[in-house]
């Protein structure tokens, strides 16, 4: 999989952390933390079901930045984003 066009521009101080898989007759759903230079403002959830990833961050301001480095990174694309967190735990960048 190419992932030269989800790489972020500059730098991008977020981890995730799996926290769950399933599998079901429609795809896989997971949830992951979200952590922000090591403190875990948020979580991540996909339910499997060809929708995009949902972010939810625990503290307005973390959500503004959040959303300031999603801009600046990946152009507004959450989405891209979260891939990126994907790969980046599963050591594929």
């Amino acid at each position: 999989m190419d992932l030269s066009a989800k790489t972020p521009i500059g730098s991008f101080p977020y981890k995730m952390r799996t926290t769950g898989i399933l599998e079901h007759s429609n795809g896989v759903a997971w949830t992951a933390d979200l952590f922000h230079d090591g403190i875990k403002i948020g979580s991540i959830e996909q339910e499997g079901h060809g929708g995009g990833d949902r972010v939810y961050i625990n503290d307005l301001n973390e959500m503004g930045v959040w959303r300031m480095y999603v801009d600046a990174a990946f152009a507004k694309n959450e989405e891209d984003a979260t891939y990126f967190l994907l790969c980046k735990e599963e050591g594929d960048v």
